[in-house]
C-alpha cells in the first residue's frame, strides 16, 4: 500500500505558498514552489499531481499529462489522480484513453463527482444516454452541483427544455453571476418568445460584462421581434462597434435596416453577409436594395441569379418588372411580369401588364397597387420626388393660392386627398385653420405626420366616403394624386360631396391630348383638359383656372401636366 512522505515543516510551509498562488492565478510562482519541494522529495506523488494541474490551468497539456502520469505511476490507483490524467486527455482529444481512466476512478470512487461530469463530456454529442446518466450520477451525489447543472441543461436544451431551464435556474440560484448560465437560460426564454423573462437575464450579464456583444446582439434580435426597430438597432450597432464577427450580425443589421428602408446601409452589411452565406434570400435582398437605390443593372444581375436557381422566385420575378420598366425596357419589363402573374395572378400585376400592352386597361388603379407602391415609397419619397426627379408642383402651388386666390391665414378646413408625405401640404397649410391627410400608404401618412402639419390623418382609399366630411370642406387638395385615377366621374362626386357650396378644388393631372384619359406605360392615367371641363360642368363646378406645367421628370424628360383650380358651385 502506497504510503505518501510527510513534508517537513518548511516544505509543509513552501506547499501552503505553492497552493496559494496558484488558486492566486500565479501559476508560474507556484511552479517554482512545488520544483523546489521535488527537488527535496522527488517521489512524491501528490506534488507530481499539483504539478501537472498547474500545468492543465495554463493549457500546458503535455506537461500536465507528463506529471500526473508521474503521480499515477507513484501512486496508482488514486481515483483523483486517474481523474485528473483522464481529464487532460479528454482535453488533448484522447477520448479513447480517457474513458478507461474516468471508468478506472469510477470503479475505485462511484460518487466522485468530478469524473462523471467530465466524461459525461465526452459522451456529450455522440452518446447523449450515457452523458445523461452520468450527469444524473453527479446530481444524485450533489443535487446543487455548478457544473453538473449547467451541462445537463445544455445536454437536454432542445429534448427537455423545461428540465434544463430548471438546471441552469439551479446554477444561478448559487451562482448568481454564472453568465454562462445567464446566457443559455435568456436564450431558452427568447427562443419560447417569453420576451419579459429574457430581457432581465440578458440585462444581469451586461452589468457584469458591459460590452458582452454577443449579448448586446441578442438584445437587439429581441427588440426587433417586439418591432421596436430603434431600440433594436441602437443595440446591433453597439454589438457591431465591439465585434464585427458575431454570427449572423451583418444578416440582422442589413434586415433591420431594410425594414427602415436605409438601402446603403442594408446593401452594405447584406455584401459582406453574402461572403458567408450566399443563400438565393441573400441574392434577393441584395438585388431589392439595389432596386431601390436606382442601380438597376446590379439590381437585375443579383435578381437574374435567383431566378436562374429558382424560376418561380415569385418576387425575383416582379423585382426585375421593375428594373426594367424603371429603365424604360418595357418588353422586359412586360416578360418578368408575365411570369410571375402566371404563378400568382393579382389586379396589380395585371394593372401593369395593361399599361405596359397598353391595352384593357381597368378604370383606375387598383387600391393594392397603390398601397403597395407607396409604402415602399414612402421613406425616400421626398428625396427622390424632389431631388431626383425635379417634382415642380409644390412650389407652383405655393405661388398660385397668392395668385389667383388671396386666402386669408387660418382661413380654410381643408383636406388633402392623396395626401403622400404631406409635400404639398406644406405648400397650403398656412392657408388653413384645420388640415385634414387622406392617404392608402400607412407609411407615407407615418411620414407625413412628423411635418406637424396635418390636424387629422385617415388611412383609407380616398374614394371611400367619410360622410362626416359632407359640405363641411372649404378647400380640397389633390396633387399627383388624379393620375391613379382614369375615369374621374366617380371622384368629382365625392370632392362635391365634401365641398361647401363656393369651396375649391385645386388638382394636377398628367396630359394627354387624344382621348378622355389613357394608361400610360409609367402605370399612371393622363387626362386631357376637355375631358376635365366637360367633368366639372357635369358635376356643378366651375374652372376658376388651369395652366400647362412641367411636373416632373420621368427617364431624364420632363412630363407636362396641368393644374386646376375649380370652384363648387
Amino acid at each position: 500500500m502506497y504510503t505518501e512522505a510527510k513534508l517537513d515543516a518548511h516544505n509543509e510551509q513552501r506547499l501552503q505558498q505553492a497552493i496559494h498562488c496558484q488558486q492566486s492565478d500565479q501559476a508560474d510562482k507556484a511552479l517554482a514552489q512545488y520544483r523546489i519541494i521535488l527537488e527535496h522529495y522527488p517521489e512524491h506523488a501528490m506534488i507530481h499531481h499539483l504539478i501537472g494541474i498547474t500545468f492543465a490551468q495554463l493549457d500546458q497539456l503535455d506537461d500536465a499529462i507528463k506529471s500526473l502520469e508521474t503521480a499515477n505511476r507513484l501512486h496508482p490507483n488514486h481515483p483523483i489522480y486517474l481523474s485528473n490524467l483522464a481529464n487532460a486527455k479528454r482535453r488533448q482529444g484522447d477520448h479513447q484513453q480517457a474513458v478507461v481512466l474516468f471508468e478506472q476512478a469510477l470503479s475505485i470512487n462511484p460518487n466522485l463527482i468530478s469524473a462523471h461530469n467530465n466524461i459525461a463530456l465526452i459522451y456529450f454529442t455522440t452518446q447523449p444516454d450515457k452523458a445523461q446518466k452520468h450527469l444524473e450520477s453527479a446530481l444524485a451525489i450533489n443535487p446543487q452541483h455548478i457544473d453538473a447543472n449547467f451541462n445537463l441543461g445544455l445536454l437536454l436544451s432542445h429534448n427537455n427544455p423545461f428540465r434544463a431551464s430548471q438546471c441552469w435556474q439551479h446554477v444561478i440560484n448559487q451562482q448568481p453571476q454564472h453568465t454562462g448560465a445567464l446566457r443559455q437560460l435568456a436564450q431558452q426564454h427568447h427562443s419560447e418568445k417569453a420576451y419579459l423573462k429574457a430581457l432581465p437575464l440578458y440585462e444581469k450579464i451586461l452589468t457584469i460584462q458591459p460590452n458582452d456583444p454577443e449579448c448586446l446582439n441578442k438584445i437587439g434580435l429581441l427588440h426587433l421581434e417586439q418591432d421596436a426597430f430603434e431600440k433594436g438597432l441602437s443595440y446591433l450597432e453597439k454589438a457591431y462597434a465591439i465585434a464585427d464577427d458575431i454570427e449572423d450580425i451583418h444578416h440582422n443589421l442589413a434586415c433591420c435596416y431594410l425594414h427602415q428602408r436605409q438601402y446603403q446601409k442594408a446593401l452594405e452589411h447584406w455584401l459582406k453577409y453574402i461572403k458567408h452565406n450566399a443563400s438565393l434570400d441573400t441574392y434577393y435582398n441584395i438585388g431589392v436594395c439595389y432596386l431601390y437605390l436606382g442601380r438597376y443593372e446590379d439590381c437585375s444581375d443579383h435578381l437574374f441569379h435567383v431566378i436562374r436557381e429558382d424560376p418561380k422566385h415569385y418576387k425575383a420575378l416582379i423585382n426585375l418588372g421593375a428594373a426594367f420598366l424603371q429603365k424604360g425596357q418595357a418588353t422586359l419589363a412586360s416578360e418578368y411580369y408575365t411570369r410571375a402573374q402566371a404563378i400568382q395572378p393579382t389586379p396589380s400585376i395585371a394593372y401593369i401588364l395593361a399599361a405596359i400592352a397598353q391595352t384593357n386597361a381597368p378604370s383606375s388603379a387598383p387600391s393594392e397597387y397603390v398601397t403597395d407602391l407607396f409604402d415602399n415609397y414612402a421613406y425616400h419619397y421626398d428625396e427622390h420626388l424632389c431631388n431626383i426627379l425635379q417634382y415642380q408642383v409644390p412650389k407652383r402651388i405655393a405661388t398660385l393660392i397668392p395668385e389667383i386666390m388671396h386666402l386669408e391665414e387660418k382661413s380654410q378646413v381643408a383636406l388633402d386627398l392623396g395626401c403622400g408625405t404631406g409635400l404639398s401640404g406644406q405648400a397650403i397649410a398656412p392657408y388653413c385653420k384645420t388640415l385634414i391627410g387622406i392617404d392608402l400608404s400607412e407609411n407615407m401618412l407615418a411620414q407625413a405626420q412628423r411635418k406637424n402639419i396635418y390636424d387629422q390623418t385617415l388611412c383609407c382609399d380616398i374614394i371611400q366616403d367619410q360622410p362626416q366630411l359632407h359640405k363641411h370642406i372649404d378647400f380640397v387638395l389633390m396633387a399627383d394624386t388624379v393620375p391613379y385615377f382614369g375615369d374621374l366621374q366617380a371622384l368629382f362626386a365625392q370632392v362635391k360631396q365634401y365641398l361647401k357650396p363656393g369651396g375649391h378644388w385645386l388638382f394636377s393631372v398628367e396630359k394627354q391630348d387624344n382621348t378622355d384619359y389613357a394608361l400610360t406605360e409609367a402605370a399612371r392615367y393622363a387626362h386631357n383638359s376637355n375631358y376635365i371641363e366637360q367633368c366639372a360642368h357635369k358635376h356643378g363646378f366651375t374652372c376658376m383656372h388651369y395652366e400647362n406645367i412641367q411636373l416632373r421628370t420621368q427617364q431624364k424628360h420632363f412630363i407636362e401636366g396641368y393644374l386646376f383650380l375649380l370652384q363648387h358651385n
